[in-house]
């Protein structure tokens, strides 16, 4: 599974690098995020979270929708479907699973805050969290709704973020290297650190230049089943990286690995900027997040260990002072 999703990304490079120079050199890195779906009115979201971790299968959602439980707008847009993709597990919140509400995103990695075990990964809601973009949430204490299996769950609040509100295809106020908020999973829900293509298995703290691959479930116009993405990056910095290759609306939150599936940070932007040159898809690096997440927060491997790895890990300089990848592409 994973030697074939490097083989694709692999493949998908020349396109990435052609779209550089088809981008305008005038463009600003936008946020890739979409609008929540229309069927998640205030009522329905009600209903959803009064199914605790349970939540609402998709078949009843479609159901509401064709009945206009789910308001008139609802029924303009496609009938919602289920999103992951590929391994969608019935009982857990899942790594790289999508976000309905409050904005059409995509999950990146599991995190544990604290010096316990990850156990299997059943929240007792203060411990464990999922994390997203930044701007794909508003505020603290929002409740925030995910995929879990065939249905759409309340998986939890909003615990911190790093950026100034929702984006919908503006640049945000936290900017590229910016951009990260975590979920705190309710109690009872189980996190789960398995993503397609594998799960993390470190954290990527080097500053060559990497093929790079993300899940995510963006496509421009809904949030829908996941895909694969990513491209080559050769801009790292301690805040933030960039790398040649596409994103869509939706994409913004996705969990970014680097070779050896090291975890490198999430997906938030794309465009042109002159602080990353020749790249096109910008995000926050993990190192950068678990610095500001502060002391016992850690990244939760695909084996359930914990890891850790701050911007004192990181030698690649600043946002503004350079920090391109120098290294050489490793081949095979």
């Amino acid at each position: 599974m994973r030697s074939s999703v490097r083989v694709a990304v692999c493949a998908s490079l020349a396109a990435a690098i052609s779209l550089v120079g088809a981008t305008s050199s005038t463009a600003k890195p936008r946020t890739m995020d979409n609008p929540a779906p229309a069927y998640m009115t205030k009522k329905i979201r009600s209903k959803i979270s009064q199914r605790g971790t349970r939540g609402v299968s998709y078949t009843t959602l479609r159901r509401w929708v064709r009945a206009g439980r789910a308001g008139q707008k609802a029924k303009d847009e496609p009938m919602p479907e289920p999103c992951p993709g590929a391994m969608p597990s019935p009982d857990a919140v899942q790594a790289g699973t999508c976000e309905t509400w409050p904005a059409g995103c995509t999950a990146n990695f599991i995190y544990y805050n604290g010096n316990g075990d990850f156990g299997d990964g059943t929240s007792d809601g203060r411990h464990y969290f999922i994390g997203t973009a930044g701007h794909c949430v508003d505020h603290a204490n929002q409740p925030v709704y995910m995929q879990v299996g065939a249905a759409v769950v309340h998986v939890g609040w909003v615990e911190k973020k790093l950026e100034g509100g929702i984006g919908q295809g503006g640049q945000g106020e936290g900017g590229i290297g910016n951009d990260f908020s975590v979920v705190r999973v309710r109690q009872g829900l189980r996190a789960e650190p398995q993503m397609p293509g594998g799960g993390p298995d470190g954290i990527y703290t080097g500053c060559e230049s990497q093929i790079v691959k993300y899940f995510g479930h963006g496509y421009e116009f809904v949030v829908g089943q996941g895909k694969f993405g990513g491209g080559l990056a050769t801009n790292w910095n301690d805040r933030g990286y960039g790398w040649s290759g596409t994103a869509f609306g939706g994409d913004s939150g996705s969990g970014v690995q680097a070779q050896d599936n090291l975890a490198a940070g999430d997906l938030t932007h794309f465009g042109l900027d002159d602080k990353y040159p020749g790249s096109t898809s910008f995000g926050t690096r993990l190192t950068r997040a678990l610095t500001w997440l502060g002391a016992n927060w850690y990244l939760v491997k695909e084996d359930r260990t914990l890891e850790r790895k701050d911007m004192s890990d990181t030698q690649c300089g600043g946002a503004s002072s350079g920090g391109a990848g120098g290294g050489t592409l490793p081949i095979g």
